[in-house]
């Protein structure tokens, strides 16, 4: 009976300690705001764009190892285009300077970190913006490297000048999970786990794929698509629902082929995967 009651005081304890990591997890969450004008890119003859603000890994209490989830919060306004969603991206840097905007390689102090992202030409000129050790930022799970002092972090967009994001709500939340806990790995996959986006099948596809997606809890969904370009191209649903799984089928025979994004936003958690409509 003894052995039987230590074990279970054990049990307790160690999931206490894990709540209390997990809590010191979230307490470190934090929202930054971006402005969509800015970014690290080359931008060749784009009028009214600004140079991407470095953000300092010390200021915000990240360290060189330190699991993060980096997740893009809200949206921003394209000119006429209106609110689009457009993939936002991400460099860690050893140092804070930017290179001449005409350059095609912007960040002399670039570290590879995580996977490569090649970005759209710029508006004007139609030259390459892709440098190797960018990386997509959506719900974006990454290692800071070795050396890192500072993050870049911009909209993907061909085009800046003419952005805006009149509500303030385009940022990037940063999830920092310290390391030597024991718990990251599991805290991670909490996070990971609570919701999921299912990758479309079938996939290539014409006309009509299906969509699966699983909540934890009810939420408020939203699931649209978008072009290559960051332009929404149809909303599939926005509806209160309740936890569970889910499936919804897309008809896309009114558009061309090509690369689609499709987005998954649910009680604040946000996720994008690709698929390819065939002609």
């Amino acid at each position: 009976m003894l052995n039987c009651r230590l074990i279970s005081g054990i049990i307790v304890l160690l999931l206490a300690f894990q709540f209390h990591i997990f809590a010191q997890t979230n307490n470190l969450d934090t929202t930054i705001s971006i402005n969509p004008k800015q970014t690290y890119l080359r931008i060749n003859n784009d009028p009214g764009t600004l140079d991407a603000i470095p953000l300092a890994l010390d200021s915000l209490g990240i360290s060189w190892g330190d699991s993060l989830m980096l997740q893009q919060m809200g949206d921003y306004d394209n000119g006429p285009g209106g609110d689009v969603y457009t993939a936002m991206i991400g460099v860690f840097s050893t140092n804070d300077s930017l290179l001449d905007p005409s350059q095609p390689h912007r960040v002399p102090g670039a570290i590879e970190a995580g996977e490569d992202y090649v970005s759209s030409p710029t508006w004007s000129g139609n030259l390459a913006t892709d440098i190797p050790e960018d990386f997509r930022i959506d719900t974006t799970y990454i290692s800071v490297p070795d050396s890192a002092e500072y993050i870049f972090v911009c909209a993907h967009d061909s085009k800046y000048g003419d952005n805006s994001d009149p509500d303030n709500d385009f940022g990037v939340r940063i999830v920092i999970i310290p390391p030597s806990t024991g718990f990251e790995g599991d805290i991670l996959n909490m996070i990971r786990n609570d919701f999921h986006l299912s990758q479309n099948y079938p996939n290539p596809f014409n006309p009509s794929t299906t969509i699966e997606f699983d909540l934890p809890k009810t939420s408020q969904v939203s699931l649209r698509v978008f072009n290559i370009l960051g332009e929404e191209v149809a909303t599939l649903l926005s509806a209160s629902l309740l936890s569970g799984s889910h499936s919804v089928e897309w008809d896309a025979s009114q558009l061309s082929g090509g690369v689609y994004l499709y987005r998954l936003e649910a009680y604040g958690f946000f996720q994008t995967k690709k698929m390819i409509l065939m002609r």
